[in-house]
């Protein structure tokens, strides 16, 4: 990778997260900016964007153009919310119904001209995705304390992502996922060896419309294998088989359950981009 690529998709984006991580806890305050601060891969995503594409129209045409307001939207409303300190279930509930939203917006019209006798297989596509990425991100919610769960499953997650993109020769979903995990690493670096904040509101609309907003670019627009998707969804169960691998709470078990949260959650990803490689070869 160029130097200058390099830059803008992973140096960028991550240093902007460090910084609004560091700015949405402190504008929330230690009561409420825990949950915010997980806003901050969203706003690196935003920032990796711009600099890749640049701003995109308005009205936007294409889903890629589309995916930016919809994480720019995203986290804002969430950071709204996360201020506004609501109940852990309506946070849970948006994270559910984001991806039939993104989706319904990426592929209206496709959904409107189905030739039923044909494309039958688009609608079982459409409703799989969003069950599928509505339990994701309704999962990933966390109180505070407990960031680094859900940033280190972004983060293997986007990695993952991009190379399948680079699998499915979509080069922009290749970048853009690379912005994805840059911005999650400056989350992260706040929140280890002890974690500090929370996976709200902002983090389940932000990161993870982004992330699922690419998949679905992915699965809908471009020649990604669709069981490698489904593989790499796996990555979200590395959370409670990391906790019964390393129980309790204590100083060094907080600190060593992210390296093997990982260590899990790399298995599917790896497993995804295996079946992705053996599918090209075909």
């Amino acid at each position: 990778m160029p130097d200058s690529l390099l830059i803008d998709t992973a140096f960028i984006p991550g240093v902007v997260s460090i910084f609004a991580a560091g700015l949405l806890w402190f504008i929330g305050g230690t009561d409420r900016g825990y949950a915010a601060a997980a806003g901050a891969i969203g706003i690196g995503f935003i920032t990796g964007y711009l600099v890749i594409l640049g701003p995109p129209p308005a009205p936007p045409n294409a889903s890629i153009q589309k995916l930016f307001y919809v994480v720019a939207v995203g986290v804002i409303l969430g950071v709204l919310l996360d201020l506004m300190r609501p109940q852990p279930g309506v946070t849970r509930a948006l994270g559910a119904l984001a991806p039939l939203v993104i989706i319904g917006w990426f592929v209206w019209r496709r959904l409107f001209a189905i030739d039923w006798g044909h494309d039958w297989t688009l609608l079982i596509k459409v409703v799989g995705f969003a069950i599928v990425a509505g339990a994701i991100l309704a999962s990933l919610y966390r109180e505070r304390g407990a960031a680094v769960e859900s940033g280190m499953m972004i983060l293997v997650a986007a990695t993952g992502l991009a190379g399948l993109a680079v699998f499915g020769a979509s080069a922009v979903v290749a970048q853009l996922s690379g912005t994805i995990a840059a911005g999650a690493v400056g989350l992260l670096l706040w929140n280890w060896p002890f974690s500090r904040h929370g996976f709200g509101a902002a983090g389940i609309l932000g990161a993870g419309g982004a992330l699922m907003g690419l998949a679905a670019i992915l699965l809908f627009f471009s020649e990604a294998n669709p069981l490698a998707l489904v593989m790499l969804a796996f990555v979200f169960l590395a959370a409670p088989m990391s906790e019964r691998l390393v129980p309790g709470r204590g100083g060094f078990a907080r600190a060593i359950r992210p390296f093997v949260l990982a260590a899990i959650a790399s298995i599917p990803a790896l497993a995804a981009l295996g079946v992705a490689l053996l599918g090209r070869g075909q």
